[in-house]
C-alpha cells in the first residue's frame, strides 16, 4: 500500500454503527482540511485504534493518506488512511463564544438546500455537504430489531467496531428520522440520523430511565427541540450512502442564532 501525502482534518463527522448492506453503509468518519474541503477517512478499524488517538469532533488530526484511490469506497470525497500514522492535534475546539472557533471553519463550506445537494450527487458525484433547514418539524421514531444481523457482525468485525471494552456496539433499537423543509424546494425530505452524539445520548438516557420507549422520547425532545429549535442556527451535515441513491443526516450543528443572542446582551 503507498500512502502519499499528509493531510490535516478538522474531525466534523462521526457517525453511529447502523444497519447496512456494506462497509460504507455502516460507519462514517469525516471532516474539512485546511483547504476548506470536505473528506471521508474510510476505512477506519476502531478496534485498532489507540485510545489516545480517539476521533472526537470538531478536533485535529494528521494523518497520511492513500495517493490514489477511495480505500475500495467510490465516493470522491473518501480517502484510505495509515492509521499507523495517525496523530491527535491538542483538544477538541471550544463551544465557547456560541461556537466561534468551530464555525470558523464550518462557515468555509458551502451550504444549499437537500435539492441542490441531492443534484450535485448526480451530476457531481458529491457525497457529502452542508444543508440548512428552512423547518424542521418532527422527528419520526420507528422500532427496529434490537440485535444486529450476523451478516452486520460479520462486517463489524471486519472494520473493528467495538467499544472501550472490546464489546460490539449496541445496536440502537430504534431509528430516528428528520422531517425537514428547505427553501426553494418543492417537498419536505426525511433523513436518518446517524450521529454518534444520538446513540451515546440514547444509551445514556436508557441507563437513566430503564426503558427504552422513554429514552427515545428523549432523544426526540433533544435533536428536534434543543439542537433545532426557533432559537438554534441549525445545519445539517449530510452525507450519502449506496450510491446517492439517499442521503443520511451525520451530524448536527447548533449553534444559536446571532440575532437571538443581541437580543441577550
Amino acid at each position: 500500500m503507498r500512502y502519499g501525502y499528509q493531510a490535516r482534518v478538522l474531525i466534523t463527522v462521526k457517525t453511529y454503527p447502523h444497519p447496512c448492506e456494506r462497509y460504507d453503509d455502516l460507519v462514517c468518519t469525516a471532516g474539512i482540511t485546511e483547504d476548506g474541503e470536505w473528506i471521508r477517512l474510510y476505512p477506519i478499524n476502531y478496534r485498532g485504534l489507540d485510545p489516545r488517538r480517539e476521533l472526537l469532533p470538531y478536533q485535529w488530526v494528521e494523518v497520511m493518506l492513500e495517493a490514489e484511490g477511495h480505500g475500495g469506497d467510490p465516493r470522491p470525497e473518501s480517502r484510505r488512511p495509515n492509521l499507523e500514522t495517525l496523530e491527535v492535534c491538542g483538544e477538541p475546539l471550544s463551544a465557547k463564544d456560541n461556537w466561534r472557533a468551530r464555525k470558523d471553519f464550518v462557515d468555509r463550506l458551502p451550504v444549499c438546500s437537500m435539492g441542490a445537494l441531492i443534484a450535485q450527487g448526480g451530476s457531481e458525484h458529491r457525497s457529502l455537504g452542508v444543508v440548512r433547514p428552512a423547518r424542521v418539524y418532527d422527528i419520526e421514531v420507528n422500532k427496529v430489531a434490537r440485535e444486529w444481523s450476523p451478516q452486520q457482525l460479520e462486517l463489524m468485525d471486519e472494520l473493528g467496531l467495538f467499544d472501550s471494552s472490546g464489546r460490539y456496539f449496541r445496536k440502537l433499537p430504534f431509528e430516528f428520522y428528520y422531517l425537514f423543509d428547505c427553501k426553494g424546494d418543492l417537498r419536505p425530505h426525511r433523513s436518518l440520523i446517524t450521529d454518534w452524539e444520538l446513540g451515546a445520548f440514547y444509551l445514556k438516557e436508557e441507563r437513566r430511565l430503564g426503558d427504552g420507549t422513554a429514552a427515545a422520547q428523549s432523544v426526540k425532545d433533544r435533536f428536534l427541540n434543543a439542537l433545532c429549535g426557533r432559537s438554534m442556527d441549525t445545519l445539517f451535515f449530510m452525507g450519502s450512502v449506496r450510491r446517492g441513491k439517499s442521503w443520511n443526516t451525520l451530524g448536527v450543528f447548533h449553534p444559536e442564532r446571532e440575532s437571538q443572542l443581541s437580543l441577550l446582551e
